[in-house]
Parts: structure tokens; sequence; C-alpha cells
């Protein structure tokens, strides 16, 4: 078993922009957990062997660093960072629930978090979502999860769909809320979850949408979908309604293998999937601009203050994403070094991989050692 998501899976360009002497990243911590999160992956990362050394621009944004940054979770600073190095590595940011005060206004247009400006500035568009079980024996297996063997992966479009950010109120106790579904856009993630499928030899891919309610804007997603799965004629394609595609997942998730969606079904089946195989600390994410100039890697999972500065936070889903950026920058023997090691001690029973949230205890210290103890 692989973590079988790379940057080729799914954007045209498939080589490294840089030609400098290093790898040029802008990192960023995040909040709550985010910290723990990166120096668990930045720990695995310092023994692996590169062609050429990481050098991280570190920024400080989101809820924690606005004080330092005049009250703004994103300026243009990070944006002119992002911008001239075109890769971001991140920890989780917290969004509060219903905050007005937490809309970043930046560049003329105004957002309902910092995690959509990077989004919709630079088009990231192609959101890659893997989800992989360990490969723990049986016994183990069971204790993380209900289910073994999953292996699915959502590409969720990711700039457009009800999460326009725009709402207006119409009356007192009246709300609504923009949904925009674009052929270009949809097309863009359809291609994107072809590519991936066809690279990979995955078998099937399943456009999910509501096209029975939601006639014009799914409607148009799920024909954009069929228009770009008649270029791919070796891979099987099909469509299921989003409500019941949730029921069929749970009963067998083997029904399925790469799932194209529109955003907001796309949150919501991925973090489903996240339940599949255990826990969200163990689902990557990855963001791409329909080039693969632009890339950005974090965690599928929010920023859990609840827990934060415990040391007990699963680094797993960051330390996953890193494995998506050493590919990205290149850095494919690492990458590969990183996922056997993951592999070997999952497959070997090592329980330090068990975090409290896949029925364990161990810390984010003891992961990281199991990690480090099956480098080859």
């Amino acid at each position: 078993v692989t973590d079988r998501v790379t940057m080729r899976s799914c954007c045209r360009r498939f080589f490294s922009r840089s030609s400098s002497a290093t790898h040029n990243v802008v990192l960023c911590r995040g909040d709550g957990v985010g910290g723990e999160l990166i120096d668990a992956a930045l720990a695995v990362l310092e023994p692996l062997r590169l062609t050429k050394p990481v050098e991280w621009q570190e920024v400080r944004m989101g809820l924690e660093a606005r004080e330092e940054n005049d009250g703004a979770f994103v300026n243009e600073e990070h944006l002119a960072a992002f911008e001239k190095h075109r890769v971001m590595f991140k920890g989780p940011m917290t969004i509060p629930p219903g905050d007005l005060d937490c809309y970043v206004d930046i560049r003329g247009r105004r957002f309902t978090s910092p995690n959509q400006v990077f989004r919709k500035i630079f088009g990231l568009g192609v959101n890659i979502r893997p989800a992989l079980s360990l490969p723990l024996p049986t016994e183990l297996a069971r204790r993380a999860s209900r289910f073994e063997h999953i292996d699915l992966v959502v590409v969720r479009e990711n700039t457009e769909d009800l999460y326009t950010g725009e709402e207006r109120v119409v009356r007192d106790g009246c709300v609504e809320a923009t949904k925009r579904i674009t052929r270009d856009a949809s097309t863009t993630a359809a291609r994107a979850a072809f590519e991936f499928a066809r690279r990979h030899q995955r078998r099937m891919v399943t456009a999910v949408h509501k096209a029975n309610v939601c006639k014009q804007s799914d409607g148009l997603f799920l024909e954009s979908c069929a228009e770009v799965a008649a270029e791919y004629g070796d891979i099987e394609f099909n469509d299921q309604l989003a409500d019941s595609l949730l029921t069929k997942l749970v009963q067998d998730p083997s029904q399925f293998d790469v799932l194209v969606c529109p955003n907001l079904f796309g949150d919501l089946v991925s973090d489903l999937t996240g339940g599949l195989v255990g826990s969200l600390g163990l689902l990557p994410s990855a963001m791409f601009d329909s080039t693969g100039e632009y890339a950005l890697f974090e965690p599928s999972h929010g920023s859990a203050p609840d827990i934060a500065g415990q040391g007990i936070v699963n680094p797993l889903s960051q330390i996953r994403c890193l494995i998506l950026l050493l590919e990205h920058l290149g850095e494919r023997a690492a990458a590969a070094q990183l996922r056997a090691s993951i592999h070997a001690a999952a497959e070997r029973g090592d329980e330090r991989l068990l975090t409290r949230d896949l029925g364990g205890s161990s810390t984010t210290q003891q992961v990281v050692q199991a990690i480090l103890h099956h480098y080859r």
C-alpha cells in the first residue's frame, strides 16, 4: 500500500519549477496544533537525503498572529511570499464559525477565511484528498477503524460552489447565499480526477452531485464531468447523488475509487472518508492551480485548539502532506523512503503510530520516533 498522490497525478506540469540550489518553500505553522504538526514533519524530514536542501521562508499568519500583523489574518507580505516561491507548506488555521470580524479584506476583495484568500487569488481549484488506511495488523487495525484497506481519493473543486462567500441579508430572519458553478472550474477538477486515475491505474471516477435538485448548477458540474470522461475511454465513469453516496460509502467503501466533487460536497465527503480510515489525522490535502505552477500542502483537518500544546495530536496528516510536497519538489527518493517507513511501522504493528484518535495513547513525539526507527 502506498500514498498514491503526487503532483504528477493531477496537473500537467511534471517537474519542479526551481532551478536554484535550494527548494524554496513558504512555511506557515498556523494556529492551534499547527506548530506541533510542523515540528513533527520537520523532524522526520531532517534525516532524509535530498538532491538539494529546502530553504524555508517562514511567515506568521492566522488567528494567533493577528496582533503582530496589525489585526490581519493575511497581509500583502504573505501573498508576496507565495507569489515568489509558489509552494507553501502549512499547518491548519483557526476559522471561528459565524464570527463576522473574521473576514479578510485584501486586494479589493473580501474573503471568508485566510484559506479562501490563497485558494481564490491563486486559483487553487484542484484539491486532492487521499484517504488511505494504515496497513496495520488486524487486531490494531480494528482499534483504529471499523474498516480496513480503504484507498479512496476525493478530488474537490476548491474555489466556488456555496463557498463563494457571497451572502446577503434579504430581510430580518432571511439570508441568501450564492452557489456558483462554472464550466471552467468543473472541467479542471474533472480532468485532474481522470489524469490522476490514469496515472495511477485507478479503475473508476465517480462524479458526486445533486443535479436532481440543483438542476442547473450541479447539472452543469455533471455535464462538465461527462464531457471530460468521454476523453478517457480506459477509465470507468459514473455519477452518484451526494446523499446516497454517504450511505454507500459506509456500507461498502470498495464500491468507489476516485470521487470528483463540487466544493461543498468535496469538503463533506472527504471528512467522511477520514472517518473510514479512522481519523482526519491521517488525511493530507494538496492544492494546485490548473497548471501546477502554484501548490499548497496542508492537513485536511482544523487547528484543534482544544488539544493544542498537549503533545498528543496525530502528526500523520502533516507528514503525509510532506510526502506530497517532496514529490512536488522532485524529491521522489526521499518521498518514497518516508512513505516506506510509515508503511513498515504500521505493517510491523508499531503501536507508537496509534495516537488517541486511532484508539491508542501515543504522543506526537512517539509517532515521530516510530517513523524514524523504521527508516532504512
